[in-house]
C-alpha cells in the first residue's frame, strides 16, 4: 500500500486545484492500493469537494506573541511558524506538491515527514520568478512535472534543472465528457458573434486589454456585431479599473462579466470564438476545453504553452504578442470567412481529442507516483 501526502496551495475553482481534485477522484476509483491525505495551504470554495475524496488538513500558523508584535507593531518581515504536529504520526511514501506556490513550504514539510517530493508546476516564468524560489527548495524536489513545454524550458533555462528531472504532462479537465457532448458543427452567425474569455481578472490574464480591444474593434470594424463574455473571478481592484475604462468608451453593451461558475461548459457553448488574452499562461485548461468543443482559438505568440501545441497543427490563429490590431483582424477574419472558421473549429477539436485527454495525463502522473 502506498501512502501519499498531496499538497495544494489552495482550494479555489482554478486550474491547478481543479486538476488535482480530478486526479484524486480518479485514484480513489481506479487505484485502490494508493491512499492519501490532503494538505491545503490556503482555503477556497472547493474545500468540501476535497474533503469528499480524502482526509484534509489545513496549514495553521502558530500565534507566537513575539512574532505577532514584530510583524504588527514593529512592521518587521519575519517568517511565520506553522503547526505540523498532525503529520507526525503518519508514514508517507511520497509528497506530491501542486503549484509553484507550495514550493517554499517544502523544506518545513519535508523536515517533518522525510519523504521524496514530486513537484507539479503549473506556472511559467513570470509567476515562478514572483515567488522568489530558493535553490534549497528546488533541490529538495526529486522530480518535476511541467504542464507544458513552455514550463519545461523555464525550469531548464532560468533555474538550471536538468531535463532528465522533468516530465511534461499536459493538464486535463473534469469537463472532458461534457465538452465532447457539447461539441458542435458551427453555423457561423452573422447577426451575433460571441468572443469568450476565461480567467480571474488580472494583468497576467490580460483582462486590462479588453476595453482597448473593444474600442479598437468598434473603430476598425464598425459593421461587425460582436460581444465578449468573460468567465472568472472578478477581483475588486480589477473590477473597478475595468468599469472605469468601459464606462469611458460606452462599452457595457459589448461585454458581460459572468464570474466563476461550477459548470463553465454550458457557457462555452455560447461562444463562437475563444480568445486567450493572457500575457503568460503555462497552458490554459479553459483553452483546451474550448478547443475540445470546436470553438476556434485566438491566442498570442509565446504567451502560453497551449498556443505552441495548437500552432504545430495550424489549429489556432496565433497573433503577435500584445498586438491589438492583429487580434481585431483575427476576430473579423473568423466572422467573414466561414471556410476558415470551420477549418479551425475542426482542427482545434481534433488536436484536443488526441493530445489533451484526462485518462492519459492522469495515468502518466500515477506512473510517476509509483516510481518515486
Amino acid at each position: 500500500m502506498i501512502k501519499i501526502l498531496f499538497i495544494s496551495h489552495e482550494a479555489t475553482r482554478t486550474g491547478a486545484p481543479l486538476s488535482m481534485l480530478s486526479m484524486l477522484r480518479y485514484i480513489v476509483e481506479h487505484n485502490k492500493d494508493i491512499t492519501f491525505d490532503i494538505l491545503l495551504l490556503n482555503g477556497g470554495s472547493l474545500i468540501n469537494d476535497f474533503a469528499s475524496v480524502g482526509c484534509i488538513y489545513e496549514l495553521k500558523r502558530k500565534r507566537t506573541i513575539g512574532k505577532i508584535i514584530r510583524r504588527k507593531l514593529l512592521r518587521q518581515d519575519v517568517p511565520y511558524d506553522y503547526d505540523l504536529s498532525f503529520l507526525h504520526n503518519t508514514k508517507y511514501n511520497l509528497i506530491y506538491a501542486n503549484s509553484i506556490a507550495s514550493i517554499n513550504y517544502l523544506q518545513l514539510i519535508e523536515s517533518t515527514i522525510h519523504a521524496p517530493i514530486l513537484m507539479h508546476i503549473h506556472e511559467s516564468e513570470y509567476l515562478m520568478e514572483a515567488h522568489n524560489i530558493s535553490s534549497t527548495a528546488l533541490n529538495l524536489c526529486h522530480h518535476f512535472i511541467a504542464n507544458s513545454r513552455l514550463v519545461e524550458r523555464t525550469l531548464i533555462k532560468k533555474f538550471g534543472i536538468k531535463r532528465s528531472r522533468i516530465t511534461v504532462i499536459f493538464p486535463f479537465s473534469d469537463f472532458e465528457s461534457l465538452a465532447l457532448c457539447h461539441q458542435k458543427h458551427h453555423i457561423l452567425r452573422k447577426d451575433d458573434f460571441v468572443i469568450g474569455l476565461v480567467g480571474y481578472t488580472s494583468w497576467i490574464k490580460g483582462t486590462d486589454i479588453l476595453p482597448i480591444l473593444i474600442k479598437r474593434m468598434e473603430e476598425k470594424y464598425p459593421e461587425q456585431p460582436f460581444r465578449f463574455i468573460h468567465i472568472g473571478k472578478l477581483y475588486e481592484e480589477s473590477r473597478r479599473q475595468l468599469k472605469y475604462d468601459i464606462s469611458h468608451i460606452d462599452g457595457f453593451n459589448r461585454v458581460s462579466f459572468i464570474g466563476p461558475t461550477e459548470k463553465p461548459v454550458d457557457l462555452y457553448a455560447q461562444f463562437d470564438v475563444f480568445l486567450l488574452l493572457s500575457r503568460e499562461d503555462s497552458f490554459s485548461l479553459a483553452c483546451a476545453e474550448n478547443a475540445l468543443m470546436g470553438n476556434p482559438i485566438i491566442c498570442m505568440e509565446g504567451a502560453s504553452g497551449i498556443a505552441e501545441e495548437l500552432k504545430k497543427e495550424n489549429a489556432a490563429i496565433v497573433v503577435p504578442y500584445l498586438s491589438i490590431e492583429s487580434i481585431c483582424d483575427a476576430i473579423h477574419k473568423l466572422w467573414i470567412d466561414s471556410s476558415l472558421y470551420s477549418e479551425l473549429s475542426y482542427k482545434a477539436a481534433e488536436k484536443a481529442k488526441t493530445t489533451f485527454l484526462k485518462d492519459c495525463s492522469i495515468n502518466k502522473i500515477i506512473s510517476l507516483l509509483r516510481k518515486y
